[in-house]
Parts: C-alpha cells; structure tokens; sequence
C-alpha cells in the first residue's frame, strides 16, 4: 500500500494483506467481546453500523445512566472498566485483579508482543491515521 498525493493506493503485498486481515479479526474479537459483557455496547455497536437513528436516544441515555463494563480475561468476571487493571505494554488485557494478572502472565506474553508488533504495523500502514482504529 502507497500513499500516491492525497489517496492511498490499496495495491497489497501478500504480507500487508495478511496483516490487515489479523489486525480485523483482533478487532471483530475486542468488539464482540464488548459486546457480550456490557449492555450499553451492545446499543453502542448497533447505533453506530446502523444507518436509522432510531437507536440514538436510548443509546445516549444509558451512556448517561449506566458505566460501561468489560470481563476479566483470566477469570470472566465483569467489573466496571475503571475497576479493572490493564496490561500496561498493550493496553489490551483486562484484568480484575494483581493475582489474575500474575496468573495470566506467561500465557499473555506472546500476544502482548504480537499486538503490539500489529499495532506498529497498523500506523505504517495507515500512515499514522489508525486505518483499523487498533
């Protein structure tokens, strides 16, 4: 992918395709993840890939009276977002507490690197914009 003058040619290498196709699927699994432990992203998500407003007002009313939640990726537990403890390389785990953290280390170090060399990989891509909002 270039940037040719004010737009960006989507001429694709096998490995950029490759890349861009990992970094939706991470995404796909954040939002669905999102989805399914708090109820306000739930009118979240559809307000914003539905092209009628009929979602708009209850979406900003339970912005405005409820807190978003996320799941603790070791024990599933839903607590409040800033409740939760978050890897602090990735930015990407949630955590309920020190001990899931401590429990979930040798398995996240793998990923933690991989996002974050995705995440590297998005800005050069995108030239900087976030093309997948990683």
């Amino acid at each position: 992918m270039e940037k040719q003058g004010g737009s960006i040619n989507m001429n694709l290498s096998a490995d950029e395709y490759e890349v861009i196709k990992e970094l939706t699927l991470l995404k796909t699994h954040d939002v669905l993840a999102d989805i399914m432990t708090c109820p306000r992203e739930i009118v979240r998500y559809f307000h914003r890939n539905n092209s009628c407003d009929c979602l708009k007002e209850l979406y900003y009313t339970l912005k405005t009276t409820t807190t978003r939640t996320t799941h603790c990726i070791v024990c599933n537990c839903v607590k409040e977002i800033q409740q939760m403890k978050q890897c602090s390389k990735c930015k990407r785990a949630q955590y309920c507490s020190q001990e899931c953290a401590r429990a979930h280390h040798q398995d996240h170090k793998y990923l933690c690197k991989h996002w974050r060399a995705l995440q590297e990989v998005d800005q050069e891509l995108s030239f900087g914009m976030g093309y997948l909002n990683f």
